[in-house]
């Protein structure tokens, strides 16, 4: 009974600094940035590129993820505005398929990414296609950080 009592504790004050500290969580939205201003680069390379395809798509990728982050962020204000007692595990299911959705688009991009890195490219355009890559793997690591969060507020809701 005490072990039981000591685990809800110890679940309840994670979750209420995890919850309080969510929205404050920033990693998201920093890799998110790096890459909306990357992609503005990305235009200016188009006009001197003989990769004009090639960065064309990366820059679609690019504005794709971004939109796709800005979403993510609007329904965790959402989330976030419900009181902590009346959480249960519906927006979290939202919040989690959102978030899986995101990675799988991402990890399409990685793979278009890691096959043209092989291709005969400018030399310029492979070290953006690097940098990028790198962004985009970063970004999925975050991820799955969030939705290990946010299992641990599922969890805790179901009880």
């Amino acid at each position: 009974m005490k072990k039981l009592v000591a685990v809800t504790v110890a679940v309840l004050v994670f979750l209420s600094a995890a919850s309080a500290g969510y929205a404050l969580d920033t990693t998201l939205l920093t890799t998110r940035n790096k890459i909306f201003d990357e992609s503005k680069l990305l235009r200016a390379q188009l006009a001197t590129s003989q990769d004009v395809m090639l960065l064309s798509s990366l820059f679609d990728s690019c504005l794709l993820t971004t939109s796709q982050l800005d979403a993510y962020f609007t329904m965790l204000g959402i989330f976030n505005s419900i009181r902590r007692e009346d959480i249960s595990p519906v927006p979290l299911d939202h919040l989690t398929r959102w978030l899986v959705e995101i990675k799988t688009t991402n990890n399409l991009t990685i793979k278009n990414l890691e096959s043209s890195l092989g291709a005969t490219i400018e030399p310029a355009n492979q070290t953006t296609l690097e940098k990028f890559r790198d962004y985009f793997v970063k970004l999925n690591n975050q991820i799955d950080v969030d939705l290990a969060k946010i299992a641990l507020m599922k969890k805790a809701a179901k009880r």
